[in-house]
């Protein structure tokens, strides 16, 4: 408190006072002021918070989503003064605004905005603040710029015409949920910014009320979708469970489809046709009249546009008549008058793109069937092929394991027999094994098989089975080509039947016949057995029961037959093997002794003339001239070419017959090598060949026959610098792991690969034009094979033509015994 003078002012104890006291007066009445205030302060806060606290209350009570915006609307009435109130809401796809609840309109104010859904970006004001996430207000002071204003035709609400109005953003969760508006549209009081502090405060339980009620309902919508759900699942379970218990039988699968698809789907009524051949047959009914499923069972339906089950298969797809009275190609009217319905649903069975079937479901009122139901009905007629190609699978592998059964007998009938023919040449046995096998797979009474002589052109008889005694005397007479059911089969090569014996008599013969049918016998089937074409014989079967024989049954005669024949012509084979064999014995026996007597024979004479020849040479009988010793020599040559060739035919006789044999003594391998290169050194020298030996110095001393160990080195050297024109031949030995191998290698002109793989053979040579001008018989190798593998070596070349061969053979260091001896 302070006083001011424009004179002089002299401060006395008086005066001083009197101001204490006045300052005291004041500073009590301006305390009591604030006193007041705060109590004023603290009982609108106690009120509001009253208010708030009665809002989340009101959230948090079971009512509906109007009448918590309601209460909401009247607390926000009751704190602010503000005559109206109104809630927007935004539509899920975040592009409209919808009016939800209004307070402190008429019912006259409240009709425009009854059911009306305003653009976002149509909603001015309400665009911006809901855009923005800001609080709007205008006033006379603070006015509705144009461009914020609604846009035609949603200019004329009445109630956002007011010029004094604000617009609050409702926000939960961070979510934007809708507008909370207000205006002074009777009292025309200003709007300010305290106003709309407050209408913030209840923004957010308005927000939580509208967000919980989307949840809610987003929650009921997902109740009920996992509901239908399940059902449809529990549905689905229940018609799988059918078609598990229900392998063999489809009429129970396709009745619980169609009852559930009616069901699920709120249909009245339903049917399931199932295809049989061109047209479409009704299978299952559910809950159709007597009179409407008579018409049905009694009207096949083909593919058309005529008919809901035509159309659907017709067009391979879902067809849904929302009113089928309607539809001016529905053309089956009687249908309509019995089936009473409206609304029709034709769902196809589809197997790989083709309609097996069609499910129909109907309403007898005009009510769409829902996307959700058409998807549910086409899980139903899946799962109906499915059930239906179950069944037709089953049948299929019942019928093919029957048949497999068959063709396992068949086949094991066939195998005995196969195995009869290939273990034995007792031909009676054989035919027996055939006869009996073919009568009892094919389910008949008895069978005859017969045998074709082609000197005579007549069928004896040469097996049975299961025929009596009397009757195999008169079928043991001789049957001419032509005669008969047998003879008039093979005469055209093709099986015959006679079906009825006793009306049927083109093929038969008297005395034959006359049998038969004392026994019984009414039918015959006669099937002949071909080899190219030529008759080998037949096999006959008979029934007592007439009628023709099925194809199988022919079929698997015909596979006996060719059997017997087999048969037959092993045991003609085996006779004709049999005279051969006996013949060919005789005449290796004539060859073996001719040539042993005459390798004897000539070896004497020849021994002689090379004894005299080399005694001449000698000079024993004394001088002999240039000329004359050349031409000795020439014989003395040609004589020893010959005594060799003589010893190679004596020597493969031996083995032929057996008797070639080694004479097992110690040896050197080193030895043996010098004395074939002495022998041939003067041959390779003649020919101006380098002939190399290798023989290292310690090799162990060996165990064999030397002499035909030696033959077999000397054929191989001698072949080198027979072949080899220039370069060298070379001889080298070596001794590992207990074996000798010796190695002889030319520089001629080569071996061809074919040529390698008989060379070794008897009579065997390479080239012919070759061995023409080098002479030799093609023994020399096979005999030196024969020699090795006696000793228990091998013996192989390695060529190529241009490139020269080496020869190479192994022998164990030590033979103890002769191998293959």
């Amino acid at each position: 408190l302070e006083f001011f003078t424009t004179g002089a002012l002299e401060a006395d104890g008086g005066l001083l006072d009197l101001m204490a006291s006045i300052g005291t007066q004041l500073g009590r009445g301006i305390e009591r002021r604030r006193a007041e205030d705060q109590r004023v302060q603290f009982e609108a806060v106690s009120k509001r918070l009253e208010q708030l606290y009665q809002l989340s209350s009101t959230v948090q009570e079971p009512l509906s989503l109007k009448e918590q915006l309601t209460r909401v609307l009247e607390t926000a009435r009751q704190v602010v003064e503000i005559d109206r109130f109104y809630i927007w809401a935004v539509t899920p796809d975040d592009e409209r605004l919808v009016s939800l609840a209004t307070a402190g309109f008429s019912e006259e104010e409240v009709k425009p905005l009854l059911g009306v859904e305003i653009p976002l970006a149509d909603a001015g004001a309400m665009y911006k603040a809901y855009r923005e996430r800001v609080s709007l207000f205008f006033n006379e002071q603070n006015p509705l710029p144009p461009d914020l204003r609604l846009k035609p035709p949603y200019s004329e609400l009445e109630a956002i015409r007011t010029k004094s109005f604000m617009v609050v953003p409702m926000i939960a969760r961070g979510r934007r949920v809708g507008l909370l508006a207000a205006d002074n549209k009777w009292s025309g009081r200003r709007i300010d910014p305290q106003m709309v502090e407050v209408l913030q405060v209840f923004a957010p339980h308005a927000a939580v009320a509208v967000e919980n009620a989307r949840l809610f309902q987003e929650l009921q919508t997902r109740n009920r979708d996992l509901a239908e759900t399940l059902e449809h699942q529990t549905a689905t379970g229940e018609v799988l469970k059918v078609i598990g218990r229900s392998a063999f039988d489809l009429h129970p699968v396709l009745e619980t489809l169609v009852q559930n698809a009616a069901r699920l789907c709120n249909a009245d009524k339903g049917f399931i046709f199932r295809r049989e051949g061109e047209v479409f047959r009704l299978a299952v009914a559910h809950n159709a009249s007597p009179e409407f499923k008579e018409l049905i069972e009694r009207t096949p339906i083909r593919p058309g546009r005529g008919t809901i089950v035509g159309r659907t298969a017709l067009e391979g797809r879902t067809i849904h008549f929302l009113d089928v009275r309607t539809d001016p190609e529905y053309t089956w009217g009687e249908s309509l008058r019995l089936g009473g319905f409206r609304t029709v649903l034709g769902v196809p069975m589809l197997r790989e793109g083709a309609c097996v079937g069609v499910i129909v479901i109907w309403r007898e009122e005009v009510r769409p069937f829902t996307d959700k139901q058409i998807q549910l009905v086409t899980t139903f007629a899946d799962q109906a092929v499915i059930a239906t190609e179950n069944v037709r699978l089953l049948q299929e592998l019942q019928a093919r394991t029957r048949d497999l059964a068959r063709s396992v007998q068949e086949l094991q009938a066939l195998a005995e027999v196969g195995q009869s023919v290939s273990s034995t040449l007792d031909l009676q046995t054989v035919l027996t094994t055939i006869a009996a096998r073919a009568v009892q797979l094919s389910g008949t009474s008895g069978g005859t098989i017969r045998e074709y002589d082609e000197a005579t052109q007549t069928f004896h008889l040469r097996a049975t089975h299961n025929v009596e005694k009397d009757l195999i005397d008169v079928l043991s007479e001789p049957i001419r080509l032509g005669e008969g059911v047998m003879g008039h089969a093979a005469a055209i090569r093709v099986p015959v039947e006679v079906s009825n014996l006793e009306e049927d008599a083109r093929f038969a013969i008297p005395r034959a016949r006359a049998a038969f049918m004392r026994y019984g016998v009414r039918s015959l089937l006669a099937v002949p057995f071909l080899f190219e074409q030529q008759i080998v014989g037949g096999l006959t079967v008979w029934r007592r029961e007439t009628g023709s024989f099925p194809p199988e049954v022919v079929r698997l005669l015909e596979a006996f037959a060719a059997q017997s024949v087999l048969a037959i012509r092993n045991a003609r084979l085996f006779r004709e093997i049999e005279d051969k064999g006996r013949q060919l014995e005789i005449a290796s026996q004539h060859k073996s002794q001719f040539l042993a007597n005459m390798s004897h024979e000539l070896r004497t004479p020849l021994n002689a003339i090379l004894g005299y020849t080399e005694l001449i040479l000698d000079n024993i009988y004394g001088e002999v001239s240039d000329k004359v010793r050349e031409v000795l020599r020439r014989v003395q040559n040609s004589g020893r070419h010959l005594l060799g060739l003589i010893n190679d035919v004596l020597d493969l006789a031996k083995i032929e017959a057996g008797q070639f044999t080694l004479s097992l003594a110690e040896y050197s391998i080193r030895e043996v090598v010098h004395t074939v290169t002495a022998a041939v050194e003067s041959l390779a020298k003649e020919k101006g060949l380098a002939l190399t030996v290798t023989v290292p110095p310690d090799l162990p001393p060996g165990r064999g026959d030397d002499r035909r160990i030696a033959q077999v080195l000397l054929n191989l050297v001698g072949n080198a610098i027979k072949f080899a024109e220039a370069g060298e031949v070379g001889v080298r030995v070596t001794a590992s792991d207990g074996r000798f191998v010796v190695a002889v290698s030319d520089t001629g002109p080569g071996i061809s690969d074919a040529d390698q793989r008989r060379i070794f053979e008897e009579f065997q040579q390479v080239d012919s034009s070759t061995t023409r001008a080098k002479g030799g018989t093609g023994l020399g190798l096979s005999i030196a094979k024969r020699i090795i593998e006696m000793h228990g070596g091998r013996i192989w070349v390695e060529s190529s033509p241009g490139k020269g061969s080496t020869f190479s053979f192994t022998l164990p260091v030590r033979v103890e015994e002769i191998a293959g001896a």
